[in-house]
């Protein structure tokens, strides 16, 4: 608690908070919940007006209220019930989004000022609904992706419909990139938000902005994943609009807040900006490669029809450094006769091209495709040990999206090189 300019510690006997927290059970959570929001309708006030000093007020009290409550109870014991058994997806969603677009976030901090100080708007909100949301959403995806047809999923359009997704993007990209890189206060070197420790009672806007970092992240990650396997939004639409030259240049440096960003939140970085990181870095590594006189070439014996297995028999054997290395390739037909050719690139580029798309053949069965043409990885997929390290090792990628991506990419740093 902040009294003044003072930060005062309130310590509780163990025994009492132990009884706290036991004495917590879903139903007394769901009535407190319902009170806290019950004088905020779903339709609460015009889109066009943002919300008056009333519901800002009942909004304050609430997400206060379920901020402590999350960094004091166990999670696992309240997300569930948040999420299926109370209105606080729907009633804060509908606040949000007026705050947003009546621009009326830059009016909340003096209502939350007790547990803030001048701290955005909006970040106590989102430090709320993220997670709820999220496994609100997460359950029924999974539900929706088992056993509906992708039509029926995209007409129900739950929790939220796909125009609020959209609104829900902007807010969540512009928030995270905020806290991430305009803010310096607020580094996600460690990935994690701080808990219920001294740290974060002595300084809860650090702890709450890392929190909000983090279920954030994993929030508009899991909606772009989404994107990806079905598109209802531009991709740009999860790209910050301050990724420049500057950024990419920090971006490349380990330890920076750049690289750190690349890391947590990749999203949020248009695709050709990562490339071209990835293009400085590997000249970084060739640049110390050269200067200590290392030259690594590697050549590739790859039989067509057994390309997955060749390749990962080699590339397994090489090291880390190695593999950063040049590597040429020597096709082998179907007679065991070494195709003409010198391995300038395109022979490679080839190579890459046709083991993604071996990868993802139904017929290895490492991933299935479902009704709208998507790709998941299969539950033999664990069976194949060796070819689960070969993806991950970055050769090949789980998703389908990755599938269209890598080609572009290693055709992109082919036609550089």
């Amino acid at each position: 608690m902040i009294i003044g300019d003072e930060s005062v510690e309130i310590v509780l006997d163990d025994n009492l908070q132990q009884q706290i927290t036991n004495a917590i059970d879903s139903r007394f959570l769901v009535q407190l919940t319902n009170v806290l929001f019950g004088g905020i309708s779903t339709a609460h006030g015009s889109h066009n007006e943002g919300p008056d000093d009333k519901e800002v007020a009942a909004v304050a009290a609430a997400c206060a209220f379920l901020h402590v409550t999350f960094n004091t109870l166990p999670l696992e014991r309240i997300m569930t019930v948040l999420a299926y058994r109370t209105e606080l997806v729907p009633v804060l969603w509908n606040f949000m989004k007026r705050c947003h677009q009546n621009q009326k976030w830059s009016s909340l901090p003096e209502r939350f000022s007790y547990l803030l100080g001048d701290a955005p708007g909006w970040l106590l909100p989102l430090s709320v609904f993220c997670p709820v949301y999220n496994l609100a959403s997460f359950w029924l995806i999974r539900h929706m992706l088992m056993i509906v047809d992708n039509e029926e999923f995209y007409e129900q359009e739950k929790p939220l419909s796909l125009k609020d997704v959209r609104c829900l993007i902007v807010i969540l990209r512009q928030a995270l990139w905020q806290i991430l890189w305009v803010n310096p206060s607020a580094h996600p070197s460690s990935g994690k938000f701080i808990s219920n420790t001294s740290g974060y009672k002595k300084h809860p806007v650090e702890a709450i902005q890392s929190r909000v970092g983090t279920v954030a992240s994993e929030l508009l990650s899991q909606l772009q994943d989404w994107n990806n396997r079905r598109q209802f939004t531009p991709p740009s639409d999860f790209h910050a609009d301050g990724v420049n030259d500057y950024f990419i240049s920090q971006a490349v440096t380990e330890g920076t807040k750049a690289h750190d960003i690349l890391k947590q939140a990749p999203f949020l970085i248009p695709f050709t900006s990562r490339v071209k990181i990835f293009t400085s870095q590997l000249a970084s590594v060739r640049h110390r490669q050269e200067a200590h006189g290392v030259f690594t070439r590697n050549r590739f014996r790859i039989r067509r029809d057994h390309i997955l297995e060749d390749a990962y028999n080699q590339m397994s054997a090489l090291s880390e450094e190695d593999l950063r290395g040049l590597i040429r390739v020597t096709f082998v037909n179907e007679f065991g006769v070494e195709e003409a050719g010198i391995d300038g690139g395109g022979i490679f580029k080839d190579f890459m091209e046709n083991i993604t798309r071996a990868a993802f053949d139904v017929q290895y069965g490492l991933f299935k495709d479902l009704r709208w043409h998507a790709s998941f990885g299969s539950n033999r997929l664990r069976e194949h040990i060796n070819i689960q390290f070969l993806l991950n090792e970055g050769k090949i990628k789980e998703e389908k999206r990755c599938s269209k991506q890598l080609i572009t990419f290693y055709t992109q740093i082919l036609d550089q090189e």
